[in-house]
């Protein structure tokens, strides 16, 4: 098929409306957040409904980032201290059974994971991709957590290079209270100020596991990456 009976077809797709029944069966299936309406007042309307409002104090940015954490499905673990995400941590090993992960040279992350008891794949230093791909989890930090979108900002500087928060099947962040910010432009501005004229090379937003709904619009986790993802926020 040539290149432009393609763009006709897509074009022609395009041009035609979904039914509302299909649009209302896929929101609903879809476990996602609201996805914008076509039209200056429906999409002003998803707007808002997309962003939502978060107030000033910790406690606001919290909440909204496990409202939508659980739409998302997100696990949102809040612990008080360095002892109690140690603690999550062991749970989380027993749970899923773990015996291998990733992690990097980062101090937390180091501190968090030393007496896990897991063989670890040091992503700082030269290692094969299929050893990683082996992994059970990949442990990384992150440059901000987003309240207004639940998402978690990580560059490779930050999280271990590319691959760490890729491969694994499940990939667990560990984030302090003072990386919660409210929006995203307040993410790239804590980038601005951290790398000033050298930006990293990858930037990324984690907006919940990796999912697709391309084939019959049926949510498929772990497609792309990490088919779990966990955010362990210590409070202190």
């Amino acid at each position: 098929m040539s290149r432009e009976s393609i763009l006709n077809r897509v074009k022609e797709a395009l041009g035609n409306k979904t039914d509302a029944h299909v649009r209302e069966a896929s929101k609903k299936q879809s476990n996602s957040l609201p996805v914008l309406a076509n039209g200056p007042d429906g999409r002003a309307q998803a707007v808002r409904e997309f962003l939502p409002h978060v107030g000033e104090s910790f406690e606001d940015h919290k909440a909204v980032f496990k409202t939508l954490s659980d739409k998302l499905q997100t696990e949102f673990i809040c612990v008080a201290d360095n002892a109690a995400a140690k603690a999550e941590l062991i749970s989380l090993k027993k749970l899923h059974g773990w015996t291998c992960a990733g992690r990097h040279n980062n101090k937390l992350i180091q501190e968090m994971t030393q007496d896990l008891g897991l063989d670890y794949l040091e992503t700082d230093q030269p290692y094969d991709v299929r050893d990683l791909e082996q992994c059970d989890a990949g442990f990384s930090a992150c440059d901000a957590l987003i309240a207004q979108t639940a998402s978690v900002l990580i560059t490779n500087h930050s999280a271990g290079g590319r691959a760490l928060s890729v491969l694994p099947p499940h990939h667990v962040v560990l984030a302090t209270a003072d990386q919660m910010v409210t929006t995203m432009a307040d993410g790239f501005a804590i980038l601005r100020e951290k790398h000033q004229e050298n930006w990293p090379s990858f930037i990324s937003f984690i907006t919940g596991p990796s999912r697709t709904a391309d084939i019959e619009r049926v949510l498929v986790l772990g497609a792309h990456g990490p088919k779990k993802l966990t955010v362990i926020l210590i409070e202190s």
